[in-house]
């Protein structure tokens, strides 16, 4: 019987929402060095949010992908911000949700068997 890893595809969602929001870091960290003429300490802020979160989201989707409990609950955090998004973050936030609440199983492990 094949098992369901539906939140894979909630990773996977992750690590492409990461890739695209890293190479907007870039390409507005490029903008902000070479065409505006003043560089102030909030472009600062604003790039270092740009490009430390899309990191964030990396290390998120490996530990869904590892099935990671606290993994799930980041991805969780994440799909409920982006539902914020109208109207293309509210379906990718639901669609991560979906995915991470309804297609993650637990896992049975057996404590007393050692090894």
């Amino acid at each position: 019987m094949k098992e369901s890893l539906q939140y894979i595809k909630a990773a996977k969602l992750i690590d492409f929402l990461a890739w695209f929001s890293l190479a907007f870091g870039v390409l507005m960290t490029l903008f902000s060095l070479f065409i505006v003429s003043e560089f102030k300490i909030n472009h600062i802020y604003a790039l270092v949010f740009l490009i430390v979160f899309p990191v964030f989201m990396f290390y998120i989707s490996a530990a869904i992908k590892e099935h990671k409990i606290w993994g799930r609950n980041s991805g969780i955090v994440l799909g409920i911000l982006y539902l914020f998004g109208f109207p293309i973050g509210t379906v990718v936030g639901a669609y991560i949700l979906w995915k991470l609440i309804w297609g993650w199983e637990i896992k049975n492990y057996n404590l007393n068997k050692s090894g």
